[in-house]
């Protein structure tokens, strides 16, 4: 009978928050009451130790005592989301101690979880109670932390949080990896709970995890292990046959992109040696995994959507395989943006080089516009501008237009990170086809894009701290107006989004020019437009990149004599290879492509040996 008294407990708790009950029945309980049941769970635990599944392989313990647990569990959950601030600091600790030991007795049932369905019962309450407990740490007490017990968030941090997910994460990699997770009951609820609690998973305990390595021989991007091992474990999740999997692995997989990003970068540093090769070096791939992960579904999606055209929606209908791959393809989409986003600008380049060679972009594109809606409706629209990489995979109110939702999403962020690479993608095709990209873009995705970055401009403008380059957006007007002033120099030009931004070409104007011969103001357009053109950078990359130049040649640095300009577009390097004879400086990135077009290591200003 302590079941059904705890269970019906729970429910007139939940009656707290509703304010009333069917039948006009008033069942709200008294703060004081349930501290009181706090208190007596807290005493049996005490003197009857033998009821609490610390620690435990629960096969052996029948399903009265499994059920105790059970609604134990879901009370402390529900005590945690309703009375977080009435909690004493002795109470928060009996939950977080039952939280972790909850946590050991399910890492000890591995074996049954798949197959058992009172383990499976157990479990899911048990992962409920974590998610719960670590959105509270992470969202509630941060808000406000003078409400809670002072050590609640540090005890968490240093010890419990730990405690928890080194349990966690190898259990859903060994569960999502058994045979016979199709069972009715875990699909349903074991799994959605599991994930939920590994999606929440703090970024330092990813980054410190347990798992057992899985690294590949024909891997030779340079990450750390442990980093490799954690998107070798996830990354083939992100094509599972369940959703919340594949979701769970995105966020996963995600959260530690700007770590990829940054070993990606510093082991790039290490490889370059600007004397050391006359070669220009291949295109940096993104993280293997990934990009393994891409190919896979990539081969799928293409023969889903061969018959065809561009342009022709396919709806692709949900729960079978080819609706998972294709939600999985545009998931590792959706992580290649992000890390081409955050990468520096040369590994930005070297990602967007490679992408381009492969094809991959050419074939996303094609899929894309076989995906999309001919005419987004008005949710399908906000979907478009998403700041949050996983915000539209769970606003979406129906399946049947998930797909749709994030096919936008993908085209929406190719259009912010890859604009270069789309543009030259789009002149390379014939009237027909370039006539429906180009329509659907400036009708639908041009608007809200030139809004933002106009907008993103301004914002960067307004928190500048240099003195010497204003820079004001006219959003009606679809322009830019950026003015500079050094001594006698003045200088000011405006910059002209197209409407079918950003497919068209940005117009580079000259509003006021003083103390700047022609020749020279001629030079530095030349540079802005080039950047708008080909660069895959937004505007004010754009324009600070200009500003160092314009610094740079007043500091005495002359121009690279290949690209006539100071800083490259690419590295952000002056020029530092020097020829011998006429001692004018190149950069290395260019002197490598001149020596490769050429077919010969002539100085490309005196034609000596370089």
């Amino acid at each position: 009978g302590g079941i059904g008294h705890l269970s019906v407990f729970r429910h007139c708790l939940h009656a707290n928050e509703m304010h009333s009950m069917p039948f006009g029945i008033d069942c709200r309980v008294d703060l004081a009451v349930v501290k009181g049941l706090l208190t007596q769970i807290q005493s049996w635990r005490e003197q009857h130790e033998q009821l609490f599944l610390f620690d435990s392989d629960m096969q052996t313990f029948d399903w009265n005592l499994i059920a105790f647990n059970r609604e134990v569990a879901h009370l402390l959950a529900d005590f945690v989301v309703l009375l977080p601030k009435e909690l004493s600091s002795d109470e928060w600790d009996f939950v977080l101690c039952t939280l972790v030991s909850f946590m050991q007795t399910c890492h000890e049932s591995s074996s049954s979880l798949p197959s058992n369905g009172k383990c499976q019962a157990f479990a899911t309450i048990v992962f409920h109670l974590l998610s719960r407990v670590t959105a509270c740490m992470q969202t509630v007490i941060p808000a406000s932390e003078a409400e809670f017990p002072s050590n609640l968030l540090s005890e968490w941090n240093e010890f419990f949080s730990e405690a928890a997910y080194s349990l966690l994460l190898p259990l859903f990699i060994h569960i999502t990896g058994m045979c016979g997770l199709s069972d009715g009951s875990a699909e349903s609820h074991l799994l959605p709970a599991f994930c939920a609690a590994v999606s929440l998973c703090p970024v330092q305990h990813l980054e410190n995890h347990n798992l057992p390595a899985k690294l590949t021989a024909d891997d030779d991007s340079g990450l750390p292990d442990d980093l490799l091992t954690l998107v070798n474990h996830f990354c083939p999740l992100l094509l599972s046959e369940h959703r919340c999997v594949q979701i769970s692995a995105f966020r996963v997989v995600m959260s530690v992109i700007p770590c990829l990003t940054s070993a990606m970068n510093a082991e790039n540093d290490k490889t370059i040696d600007e004397n050391s090769s006359e070669k220009e070096k291949e295109a940096k791939c993104p993280p293997l995994p990934i990009m393994t992960s891409l190919d896979l579904s990539s081969q799928t999606v293409e023969v889903i959507l061969h018959d065809s055209a561009m342009g022709e929606t396919i709806v692709i209908e949900p729960f079978i395989t080819e609706h998972n791959l294709t939600f999985g393809y545009l998931l590792t989409w959706r992580l290649l943006l992000a890390l081409v986003q955050q990468a520096p600008s040369q590994l930005r380049a070297e990602y967007a080089e490679h992408l381009k060679s492969t094809l991959a972009v050419d074939v996303l594109m094609l899929n894309l516009f076989r995906l999309m809606p001919q005419s987004p409706i008005r949710d399908l629209k906000e979907s478009l501008t998403s700041n949050s990489a996983s915000e539209s995979l769970c606003t979406t109110t129906s399946l049947s237009v998930e797909l749709q939702h994030l096919a936008c999403s993908v085209y929406a962020q190719c259009l912010k990170d890859l604009p270069a690479v789309l543009r030259q993608w789009w002149n390379s095709h014939d009237r027909h086809s370039a006539r429906i990209v180009e329509e659907y873009t400036t009708q639908y995705v041009s608007p809200i894009l030139i809004q933002e970055e106009i907008a993103q401009v301004q914002a960067a403008a307004d928190n500048s701290t240099d003195d010497n380059l204003s820079v004001k957006g006219r959003p009606m007007a679809r322009e830019v107006v950026a003015s500079f002033q050094m001594e006698e120099v003045t200088m000011e030009l405006l910059v002209q989004l197209p409407p079918n931004f950003p497919l068209g070409v940005m117009q580079v104007e000259t509003v006021r020019r003083v103390g700047v011969a022609t020749a020279q103001w001629r030079n530095w357009m030349l540079q802005l437009t080039t950047f708008l053109m080909h660069q895959n950078g937004s505007i004010m990359d754009g324009l600070s990149l200009w500003k160092k130049n314009v610094d740079k040649r007043f500091e005495g640095i002359e121009d690279c004599m290949i690209c006539f300009s100071v800083i490259h577009g690419t590295t952000a390097q002056v020029p530092k290879l020097k020829c011998r004879t006429c001692k004018k400086k190149y950069h290395s990135a260019c002197l490598y492509k001149w020596f490769n077009s050429s077919n010969g290591t002539a100085c490309p200003l005196c034609r000596n040996l370089f």
